[in-house]
């Protein structure tokens, strides 16, 4: 996990990224504001933290408050962190492109049928 030397929380006391009890959500939203949004390593941080718990990578495991990242918590919480706002433009950037090469792939078929059509 050399990542992690790289991880922009790693000197940061680890009890912020493990909150427990009715505070959980208010300490996520600190920790991800300080550490996760101008991190360089967040995705394979992400990666690891996948099954277990705490914050890691912008997100809590279950999802809630820290589920930064997604599109849905761009579109649908309104949260405009460089993670939410990454995952927005990817969405719209990979949209393009299928709609791109869907385009050049229908036009080949019109090519095509028109070359046998004649």
């Amino acid at each position: 996990m050399t990542w992690q030397l790289h991880a922009a929380c790693r000197d940061a006391d680890p009890a912020l990224f493990f909150p427990d009890g009715h505070d959980a959500s208010a300490v996520v939203r600190q920790t991800v504001e300080r550490f996760c949004r101008r991190c360089p390593v967040v995705v394979p941080c992400r990666e690891a933290g996948k099954d277990e718990y705490g914050v890691w990578g912008g997100q809590i495991a279950g999802g809630g408050e820290g589920d930064h990242g997604t599109r849905s918590t761009f579109n649908n919480k309104g949260c405009r962190c460089r993670l939410c706002v990454d995952a927005n433009n990817e969405f719209f950037r990979v949209r393009r492109r299928l709609s791109a090469e869907g385009a050049a792939r229908l036009e080949a078929l019109v090519d095509e049928y028109q070359g046998t059509a004649s």
